[in-house]
């Protein structure tokens, strides 16, 4: 595809009255791409805040200063997330807007400069790209200025574990071939009018989002220069975010049928339908091998050996991390898949999630 596109940038909210002016004036920061023929636009579609989470947007966008017309829209459509974009492209529709790209963007993330040029450029001379993502970079805090620094404006300090840089290089190489599976929803882009849009009561929207696309002959990949920032979310928030990312995962694989495609894409499906959940119990009988193992080659100090070492790995940090992550999925397995996608911020000072 040649030319310029049109972009519209959605900000789905709910009680991010914390967040919502540092996210607003991120995006005035950034470059933004050539405009076409009409503007770009910059729409905030709030799902019933019960913080000022609207009223701070709109007095944001009587005065913004961003190449792009800003709306604040408040849903009157199903609620949730999936529905609030939905019914906000829906009435952009009605008003004979169209678009070429849909670029959504979580309220809480920092976009470095060159993210929103870089994904649209791909979408440009990729003419397959049907769904793209950015490039996620963990760290402890970010300034309230909207620009990436850290709270003291300082460079924001890394908190990225084990489990973020595996899983980045996964995406890295499905992302070679067009065949991401996990998308990042925090940031990403699809083709205006392909039938990608998010579906309405399936909290892992943005998986579902690249398989639409995937079972339509589209690539789906990861754009590397599209880098965005979020804070590591501790204690109980990154405790019930992971909670409910493991949940809406496993609502997923096991409620959707195989997307069509190749037998690479067969056995894709199929390893992300399997190796998750077995991964809690491949980790025991590997233990308990090990241990056995020892004790059988080395006796009663084979056994004292070998589990004085399982017990030290596991008091380690990469240790506790993988224990908890191991634990969030053998809780999730058991759960009943009653989730929606209902907003689960803690944000807005309630203390109170709307998770499961």
């Amino acid at each position: 595809m040649s030319g310029e596109l049109r972009v519209v940038v959605v900000v789905a909210a709910r009680d991010e009255a914390c967040v919502i002016e540092r996210k607003l004036r991120n995006l005035a920061r950034i470059d933004w791409p050539a405009s076409p023929a009409r503007p770009h636009m910059l729409v905030v579609v709030d799902d019933g805040s019960r913080d000022p989470t609207v009223a701070l947007a709109r007095q944001w966008a009587a005065h913004a200063e961003v190449n792009a017309s800003v709306r604040v829209l408040e849903n009157r459509g199903p609620a949730g997330k999936s529905g609030a974009i939905r019914w906000a492209l829906g009435v952009l529709e009605r008003e004979n807007e169209s678009f070429d790209l849909v670029v959504l963007s979580d309220a809480d993330v920092i976009l470095e400069r060159a993210a929103l040029t870089a994904l649209v450029k791909a979408f440009r001379t990729q003419p397959r790209l049907g769904v793209a993502c950015g490039s996620q970079t963990f760290v402890h805090a970010l300034a309230n200025s909207g620009s990436v620094l850290g709270p003291g404006g300082e460079s924001p300090a890394p908190a990225g574990e084990f489990y973020d840089r595996l899983t980045a290089w996964v995406r890295a190489v499905e992302s070679r071939a067009g065949r991401l599976f996990s998308v990042h929803g925090q940031l990403c882009a699809w083709r205006f009018g392909q039938g990608f849009e998010p579906p309405t009561g399936l909290a892992a929207d943005d998986i579902e989002l690249g398989l639409r696309a995937r079972s339509g002959g589209w690539r789906v990949a990861r754009v590397r220069d599209a880098n965005f920032f979020e804070e590591k979310k501790r204690g109980r928030e990154g405790a019930l975010q992971a909670e409910r990312r493991a949940l809406a995962y496993f609502q997923l694989v096991r409620r959707r049928r195989r997307p069509g495609g190749s037998w690479i894409d067969s056995v894709q499906w199929w390893l992300y339908r399997t190796l998750p959940p077995a991964a809690p119990f491949v980790f025991a009988l590997a233990l308990v091998a090990g241990v056995l193992v020892s004790t059988l080659s080395y006796g009663f100090a084979g056994f004292v050996a070998s589990g004085a070492a399982v017990a030290l790995a596991l008091r380690l940090s990469p240790g506790r991390t993988l224990l908890r992550r191991l634990a969030v999925i053998v809780k999730a397995q058991r759960a009943p898949l009653e989730l929606s996608d209902r907003w689960d911020t803690l944000r807005s000072g309630t203390g109170v999630p709307e998770g499961p």
